[in-house]
Order: C-alpha cells, then structure tokens, then sequence
C-alpha cells in the first residue's frame, strides 16, 4: 500500500505511541472503517430477518411435499393471496 509521506509519518507516531508495528495500526483502521461502512447494510439484513420471522406459524405439516401447490397453485404465494 502506498500512503503519502504525512500520512505515513502520522501512522509512524501513533504506532510507536501504542507500541505496535505500523501493520498491525492499519490493519485496526481497516478492520473499523469497514465494520463502520458495513453496519447499515447489517441492519437492513436484520430488519428483514426480524420481518419473517414467524410468518411460518401454521399448521402446515406437509409443507415439503406440498411446495408446488403452495407457490405456484391457483392460490398459491407468488399471486400473494397466501
């Protein structure tokens, strides 16, 4: 990776700040900017986790063998009547 000489040099004094090489500094700040990048996306995946959960809560004992007639049947889910 390159970085310009002022970054690097900022890198440079935290590290020895912390006592850790400059490596293992830019991998931290890596690791955090990408956890921060990737929370919202985290989010909708749990949102929409949180919005299915227990939709399956009938009684349905055949569902596997009945999977046909459920998605694609005269009632079935892709005209969502289900």
């Amino acid at each position: 990776m390159f970085f310009p000489v002022v970054l690097h040099e900022r890198l440079k004094r935290v590290a020895k700040q912390e006592k850790k090489p400059v490596t293992e500094l830019v991998q931290e700040f890596v690791d955090a900017g990408l956890k921060t990048r990737e929370q919202p996306q985290l989010e909708n995946i749990y949102a929409a986790w949180k919005r299915v959960c227990g939709i399956a809560t009938g009684s349905e004992k055949d569902l596997s063998v009945r999977i046909d007639e459920l998605l694609y049947g005269e009632n079935g889910a892709w005209r969502g009547d289900v």
